[in-house]
Parts: C-alpha cells; sequence; structure tokens
C-alpha cells in the first residue's frame, strides 16, 4: 500500500479547501461532461487547496423542471461541503459556480438555498459563470421568414412535449398557463407566472443571491448554437455579429473571441489581479473582424424594442422570444462580463456540436477546445487570486535528458571496446607468446578507458 498515496488522501477528506468550485452539466448530460475543465484546473492548480463538485444530482432525469433540478443540485452541495472538516488555518472560504445549458438555471436556483445553508461558515461567493445557458428562456420569435416559423412551431411542440422535455420544457417555454395547473390552490388571487420570470424578479432572493456575487460571466457561442441562441445565452436584445449558413465550411478550426465588462470589479474599479488573464484574454481577440455597435444591447433601457408575438419582445435577428421586464432585471443583477466566442469548425458536424464546444464535450481532437478551457480555468485562478503550480524547467528537463543520453551512448561505447579486444584475444593463436606483452597492454588500456566512460 503506498503510504504516501494514503496520507494525501486523508488530508484531503478531512480539511475543507479553501476554494469551492462546483460544475452544473446542462441538459441530458452528466457529470463527465466537465472533465476536461477538471483536469486543467486541478493541473493548474493542485487538489489540496480546491474541491471541485461535478454535480451528478441530475444525471438521471432533467425534465422534472428547473426547481426540482436546482434544489437538487443545493442538496448535493451541501451535503458534500459539510463531509469535510473546517481548517483552521482557513479564514474564508470561496465558491464559484459554472454551469453549462441548463446547468446555469439550476445553478441560479439552488444558489438560494445553498446560501442559506451555509451561512453558518464564512464564505466569499467568487463567480457564477454560466456557458451557452437560455437565460431568457428558449421560446424562438415569430418573423417574416417562412422557415423561421417553421422551426419555431417545431422547436416549441418539441420543448412542449412532456415526455421528451417535461416540465423543463414548460419552464423554457415560460409557459404562464402550463405553470398555472402546477399550482396547488388553482384560486389564488394572483395567477401564476413562469418560472424564469419569477427567478428573474428584483423583489425575490433568486436575483437577491445571484447579486452576492462579486463577478458574474456570460459565455456564448457568436454563431452557429443551434440549441441557445446568443441573445439568450448573453441577455442582451441585439447581436452585432453576423450569421454564417449551416453548410459555410473552413480549412480548418479556428476560434476567437470578443469581450466586455473585464476593465473593472463589482464595484466599478480597475482590478489589478487580472492583468495577466486580460492579457490572454485579449490575445484571442480577432484584431481583423470589426464589430459594428458591439456595446449595443448591453442596457436594454436605452436599446431600440423589437416586438414579437403574444406581449413578448425579441431581439434583432428573431432568434428568441422574451418578456422585456425579464430582460431588464437580469442585466441589471451584476456587471455582467461577458465572453463571445466565435468558432470556425471544419463541416457541417463541428458546427451542430458548437453548442457542447466550450466544454470538450463529443469533439474532434483538432478543435481547440481546450484552449478556450485553458482560458476559462485561468479566469477563475485570477478571480481566487489562487497561485498556479510551479511546473519543472522544461530546459533543464531537457539538459538532463540530454546527459542521460550521453550516458548511455558512452556506456554502449564501452561495452563495444570490450567485446571487440575480448574477440582479438580468443583468435591469436601459434604467436600468441611473442605478441602477449602488447596484447595485455592493450587489455587493460581498454579497461582504463572503460573505467573512465562509466564515470561521465
Amino acid at each position: 500500500m503506498d503510504t504516501t498515496k494514503s496520507h494525501e488522501t486523508d488530508i484531503r477528506s478531512v480539511y475543507l479547501p479553501q476554494h469551492i468550485v462546483v460544475l452544473v452539466h446542462g441538459n441530458n448530460g452528466l457529470a463527465a461532461d466537465f472533465d476536461a475543465v477538471e483536469k486543467s484546473l486541478w493541473k493548474k492548480y493542485g487538489k489540496r487547496c480546491m474541491l471541485i463538485i461535478k454535480s451528478r444530482a441530475n444525471e438521471t432525469d432533467t425534465s422534472l423542471g428547473v426547481d426540482m433540478g436546482g434544489s437538487r443540485l443545493a442538496k448535493e452541495v451541501v451535503e458534500t461541503v459539510f463531509e469535510y472538516d473546517l481548517c483552521p488555518v482557513v479564514t474564508k472560504y470561496k465558491v464559484s459556480f459554472i454551469g453549462h445549458s441548463l446547468g446555469g438555471l439550476y445553478a441560479r436556483y439552488a444558489i438560494v438555498q445553498i446560501m442559506d445553508s451555509l451561512r453558518c461558515l464564512h464564505v466569499e461567493y467568487v463567480n457564477f459563470v454560466t456557458i451557452c445557458t437560455p437565460h431568457l428562456g428558449s421560446r424562438r420569435a415569430r418573423g417574416s421568414s417562412t422557415i423561421k416559423n417553421i422551426l419555431r412551431l417545431g422547436v416549441h411542440k418539441v420543448l412542449a412535449s412532456r415526455s421528451i422535455y417535461g416540465q423543463t420544457g414548460v419552464d423554457l417555454l415560460l409557459d404562464a398557463q402550463e405553470q398555472q395547473e402546477r399550482v396547488i390552490n388553482a384560486d389564488a388571487m394572483e395567477p401564476a407566472r413562469p418560472l424564469l420570470e419569477i427567478m428573474s424578479d428584483p423583489n425575490l432572493e433568486f436575483i437577491r443571491s445571484l447579486k452576492r456575487f462579486q463577478y458574474g460571466t456570460l459565455i456564448a457561442m457568436t454563431d452557429g448554437d443551434v440549441v441557445v441562441p446568443y441573445p439568450s445565452a448573453s441577455i442582451r436584445s441585439h447581436s452585432p455579429y453576423a450569421s454564417t449558413f449551416l453548410t459555410e465550411r473552413y480549412t480548418e478550426w479556428r476560434w476567437h473571441v470578443h469581450h466586455s465588462g473585464f476593465a473593472v470589479d463589482a464595484c466599478g474599479r480597475t482590478n489589478p489581479a487580472h492583468s495577466a488573464f486580460l492579457e490572454q484574454l485579449n490575445s484571442k481577440v480577432d484584431r481583423l473582424t470589426k464589430i459594428k455597435n458591439h456595446e449595443l444591447g448591453l442596457d436594454a433601457s436605452c436599446t431600440p424594442r423589437y416586438p414579437s408575438i403574444e406581449g413578448f419582445d425579441c431581439d434583432n435577428k428573431q432568434e428568441v422570444e422574451f418578456p422585456h421586464e425579464m430582460l431588464c432585471s437580469l442585466q441589471q443583477v451584476l456587471p455582467w462580463r461577458r465572453i463571445d466566442v466565435t468558432v470556425e469548425p471544419c463541416g457541417v458536424k463541428g458546427k451542430m456540436r458548437l453548442h457542447d464546444w466550450p466544454i470538450n464535450k463529443m469533439q474532434s481532437p483538432d478543435c481547440y477546445a481546450d484552449e478556450f478551457i485553458d482560458l476559462l480555468c485561468d479566469m477563475i485562478g485570477a478571480d481566487h487570486e489562487m497561485r498556479p503550480l510551479v511546473t519543472p524547467d522544461p530546459v533543464g528537463k531537457q539538459h538532463e535528458c540530454s546527459a542521460v543520453a550521453l550516458a548511455r551512448r558512452l556506456k554502449n561505447v564501452v561495452k563495444q571496446s570490450v567485446n571487440k579486444s575480448s574477440s582479438e584475444k580468443e583468435s591469436v593463436n601459434s604467436d600468441a607468446e611473442t605478441n602477449q606483452s602488447g596484447m595485455t597492454s592493450s587489455i587493460s588500456s581498454s579497461s582504463a578507458a572503460s573505467s573512465d566512460f562509466l564515470f561521465v
């Protein structure tokens, strides 16, 4: 038994690490969806100072509704945290969430219960990150295009199907009528509201809990996400990015970003702790592509409204429709940081899977999603003020390998020299006596050389 490994496991199982990162998978997802993120975080910062909770609570069923999934997540996180003892040298614990797709909505619902259960601890809620999460729901807007209207009908039919999406589909459709049927007291004075609208009410605990985070980060695909349109993931009514056809082909994978909100912290001040990360983030910005009206839509109160039907608004590209009040409320929760990701995939298959590209789920090995995950983990490390592990010096390692290789070559030379001397000795016949002294001298010389080589 490896006593060292056992000792390290005992240490991790006793004391609660200072940094806690909760990873929440999306619809019909698994905890393993975040394997690449988990691996990158541990590689950068180690396991001793960080507890990574890859949620498994909703692996068996994600169709029971956002409230049920969020409650399951909250129970799982709280139980996991209280499996540990408090570390006597830690005065403050830092917690962040990363939710992919539906997992972001689960996390928004769960933080109310989690914060209430962990109020006995000194917890600092650092970053609330969502990746391709439908914050504005999944209703498709009605437009002038027949194709779009057919797509809208198909999407709504699928989401409304109890056998496919269950209550989760109803939540994403912002269906007030279906929500009313879930209310126990159907004769209540106030009609039931869709759950996502309730979770966006500035007077309720969902928004108040979200405001406790220092940072909120919205990661969205600028184009090609056939599951969650950009406006819903980025909480804005205007998309400044051009759309490409599904059949658009690229010779090789390429990705770049545009971002906003990283220059200041939650109090509006410049944050020097993020200077290194910002340098990395800016290195991924496509300087050759100029985006017009990039800031338009970040503040819905001064952005043109695009009316849809049934009292909903929609975005400028008619990809999603939503209540205007919900949009305004969510935009004002935090000074959101946004990372808009553009990916140029190889082939239609790659484009159909862009929704899962940021977590490297079911992706091509050459898609470069691992580079984005490294950037994501660097952001978490900067927000938590964690120090990366010291990596071995590659130059020193190279020199060490070269020395070992040289020693092996010298050893082989010595071996060949000794074998050659032995062979010559055995081949001597009648004139052995006359050459005895010369041969002895040769062997002695070879042995001396062998000794010198072995000590290099």
